[in-house]
């Protein structure tokens, strides 16, 4: 299955595992395993064993060797610290723990209290914003404000979490209803809402060092149809492109004399809204790496992708060697995602089944969480066919057996399409026509990012961010 792609000319193998939280870097593996390299997967939740069987070969923490690390999610990180502390060689660890026993790196994505205390010394720029112990305590403040807020809901959650409401009623019956089925342990934070256009920036980080040409920019879709109707996920397409500019001047160029303090291996991305004067608004960080922005970063690269990991893990990493022009990713998935249950698990599954179902050792934690994986589990075993030797597809949640491929039922998200092109419509356009070529019942994608994307570059380029 494997092809070496890395260069027309010598290849230095190189052995590469996936850590995996959620099965969402599966698709890292796909890549260097088509490079020629040695990979295996480390699932840290036995829910995903199935996702990969037959392509990527797995491996139990405690086996580690010599091999790169690449861990793939935050949610876990003490334990990539722990790795780290212990001479591994990983990308995603390197920041620390904290008093609390907590990853710093978790607790920059998870924790938005602690973000926003650590970006104000910085000088970083960010809108209003208050802090509520429950969602109850929120309600008469949004109430009798005459501006428009954005909830986030502290700690570790799903997508439907974060809502940017049309209005305040509107926001007041979202609080209204997180108050009745959910328990907040970490509180909210109200955010006000920002009219303008959003931006990711991002920077490779070696051994707590700022890489030099590594900062590149992502425009993403979130919602889930055309139009930005639907629901809100985590990403459903990803535009990006190399080149420094305001964006990281006004984000992350602010945050460096933090990140040189650390030992942090891995990717740093800052998320910002920039309103119709030209002025930055900070929004989030995320501290990993990113889906589906890797994948379309991966194909602006003018070097190996396992070069660049390797450098990156071990700490040697000085420099990144990328093409002009636009390198697009979008999502292909099937029912039932995006749909989430982890917060609200309909009641006509009972608890005496997920029990039963328990018993098998295949479903662990929450009643919510096995809900939520019963659900998923629906999605499995469709067949999934597209031309295998083409670079252009980065299966997700699949299996391979007897030669063909098959849904996992875990995330529902199938594949990856990608595109490079000199321009964001000659990426877009490559990545759809090779969506033709991807066969799956009940696929679906979304097909207006080009325009979206194109409209918001030409308000960064309008505003002097470019």
């Amino acid at each position: 299955m494997a092809q070496n792609r890395e260069s027309d000319g010598y290849i230095r193998i190189m052995k590469f595992i996936i850590a995996s939280v959620f099965g969402d870097g599966v698709g890292i593996g796909w890549q260097l395993l088509n490079k020629g390299h040695d990979v295996k997967i480390c699932f840290l939740d036995t829910f995903y064993h199935n996702q990969y069987q037959g392509i990527l070969p797995t491996i139990k923490l405690d086996e580690i060797k010599d091999e790169t690390i690449i861990w793939d999610m935050t949610g876990k990180t003490v334990l990539a610290e722990k790795l780290k502390a212990n001479g591994k060689k990983i990308v995603g660890a390197g920041m620390g723990i904290n008093k609390n026993g907590e990853s710093i790196i978790d607790v920059l994505e998870d924790d938005r209290l602690s973000a926003f205390q650590l970006i104000a010394p910085c000088g970083i720029n960010t809108s209003e914003w208050r802090y509520f112990k429950d969602a109850k305590q929120a309600i008469p403040f949004v109430r009798s404000s005459d501006k428009r807020w954005v909830v986030k809901v502290l700690g570790k959650t799903t997508i439907d979490m974060t809502f940017v409401s049309k209005d305040n009623e509107e926001l007041a019956q979202k609080l209204q209803k997180f108050s009745q089925e959910t328990q907040l342990k970490d509180g909210l934070i109200l955010q006000e809402f920002i009219e303008g256009t959003e931006v990711s920036c991002e920077v490779f980080i070696s051994n707590g060092k700022y890489v030099k040409g590594s900062v590149n920019y992502t425009l993403e879709t979130k919602k889930f149809m055309n139009g930005d109707e639907g629901e809100q996920t985590g990403c459903q397409s990803s535009v990006v492109w190399f080149g420094e500019g305001r964006a990281f001047e006004e984000s992350l160029k602010k945050l460096e004399p933090f990140i040189n303090r650390t030992q942090y291996n891995g990717f740093l991305d800052c998320n910002g809204i920039i309103d119709e004067k030209g002025k930055y608004y900070w929004l989030e960080f995320t501290p990993r790496i990113g889906y589906s922005s890797f994948y379309a970063m991966a194909n602006c690269l003018d070097m190996p992708l396992g070069e660049l990991l390797s450098g990156m893990a071990d700490g040697s990493l000085a420099e990144v060697k990328t093409k002009v022009g636009f390198g697009v990713s979008v999502r292909v998935s099937i029912p039932p995602y995006p749909y989430e249950t982890k917060q609200n698990p309909p009641k006509t599954l009972t608890k005496e089944c997920l029990k039963s179902l328990e018993k098998t050792g295949e479903y662990f934690g929450s009643y919510e969480a096995m809900v939520h994986r019963l659900l998923y589990r629906s999605s499995m075993d469709e067949l999934v066919e597209f031309p295998i030797d083409d670079p252009a597809y980065i299966p997700i949640d699949v299996y391979f057996r007897d030669g063909k491929f098959y849904t996992a039922g875990n995330s529902a998200i199938i594949c990856e399409v990608q595109g490079f092109g000199k321009t964001i419509a000659e990426a877009s356009n490559r990545a759809l026509e090779a969506r033709k070529e991807l066969r799956v019942a009940n696929g679906r994608c979304r097909t207006d990012f080009a325009l979206n994307s194109e409209k918001r570059h030409s308000e960064l380029k309008a505003k002097n961010y470019l």
